[in-house]
């Protein structure tokens, strides 16, 4: 299991990486920001894929699973790698694991989010049970999204039908969506100062608990195409 973070530097613009279609994409968007983020994120996770398939950013092929996740091609991915990526401003953060599903949410902290009016509609009475102040909340947060994209859903999904556990940096499912048999395990990370992030993903044996390898993009050499 590896978690990639980046944050976007000031002044970033597009490498060759992003492709004429996925440039045309972005200037649908409403906003420059939207743009930049647009951008930024397709190739973060071109560049980070194209590590483990041996191939170059702007060649990675991607396609969309039955349950609407992105996915790489069969063709370029026989090693079965499974990504997800989320972002919270100028933060991104990918993860991926080989043959079993991946979720991943990160979110800045923003002191002015109602989090106990938040926790009354979206947190579970033994999640609520558990909160003491807005990293608590976040913690949670974090982990109940980062299941639902691992299960492909949003938040759409009753969240107060789920119920997570987090203890120091593990993540346990208590309680799973609906008709949902799999066994999670997952770990809540803090990034950056300010930023709570989650990953979940799903067990396939009775395997010990896998190690979670952290990198920052700058490790491989932030901008620079085919490293």
């Amino acid at each position: 299991m590896t978690v990639w973070f980046w944050q976007i530097p000031p002044g970033w613009t597009p490498p060759a990486a992003v492709t004429t279609s996925e440039r045309t994409r972005a200037a649908a968007f409403a906003t420059p920001h939207l743009r930049r983020w647009y951008e930024a994120s397709v190739w973060f996770r071109r560049h980070v894929l194209s590590t483990v398939l041996a191939v170059a950013p702007e060649d990675v092929a991607f396609e969309v699973t039955a349950g609407g996740k992105p996915s790489v091609t069969r063709a370029q991915n026989p090693l079965d790698w499974r990504f997800n990526l989320a972002h919270s401003a100028d933060v991104l953060v990918l993860a991926m694991v080989q043959g079993s599903e991946v979720g991943v949410d990160v979110e800045r902290i923003r002191p002015e989010v109602d989090w106990r009016g938040v926790a009354q509609v979206a947190f579970s009475e033994a999640e609520r049970q558990t909160l003491d102040g807005p990293l608590r909340f976040y913690s949670l947060w974090t982990a109940k999204e980062a299941y639902l994209k691992a299960c492909g859903q949003g938040l759409a999904v009753p969240l107060l039908d789920i119920t997570v556990e987090v203890a120091g940096e593990e993540i346990e499912v208590r309680q799973s969506l609906a008709g949902d048999r799999r066994e999670w395990w997952g770990w809540s990370l803090r990034p950056a100062p300010k930023i709570h992030a989650a990953v979940v993903a799903e067990r396939k044996d009775d395997t010990s608990r896998p190690l979670l390898r952290w990198r920052a993009l700058e490790e491989v050499g932030e901008g620079q195409d085919g490293t």
